[in-house]
């Protein structure tokens, strides 16, 4: 049986941004530098706690700043609100169960200093997933 506290705190491996990824062969092919050299682009490690505890908070950022442009006048509940902006289902998962010490660490250093790669960060990156998904696909309940 499937545990999902353990599951969303396992450690998933090391990420990168694509966006980052695109930067980084571009400019191997323009910084002479990088000349016969190779790479690893790696931002650093995660679990899917860090993606839901991110997603979570987008959902409270959106009545936050519905409120902040008049857009709600009274405070109705969050769940009426998320539901109406279409992000009722992003669950918070189970914040401070990661162990980090059993993470392995890829060092993406490399890249940021003879490439001039500036990581994007998880949060970020995750954010801007949601947000894309939920532009291109509003029927997907985010």
């Amino acid at each position: 049986m499937i545990n999902p506290k353990e599951t969303a705190a396992a450690y998933v491996g090391n990420w990168v941004d694509v966006r980052d990824v695109a930067v980084a062969h571009s400019r191997a092919l323009s910084v002479n530098e990088a000349s016969g050299q190779r790479f690893l682009t790696s931002a650093g490690p995660f679990s899917w706690q860090d993606v839901c505890a991110f997603a979570f908070h987008v959902r409270r950022d959106v009545k936050i700043s519905m409120i902040h442009r008049g857009l709600l006048l009274s405070c109705p509940s969050l769940d009426d609100v998320l539901r109406e902006a279409g992000i009722a289902n992003i669950p918070e998962g189970y914040p401070g169960t990661q162990d980090r010490s059993t993470y392995h660490i890829q060092d993406g250093g490399k890249a940021a200093r003879v490439l001039g790669v500036k990581y994007t960060t998880l949060k970020e990156s995750s954010v801007d997933t949601i947000n894309s998904i939920r532009e291109r696909f509003p029927s997907v309940p985010l």
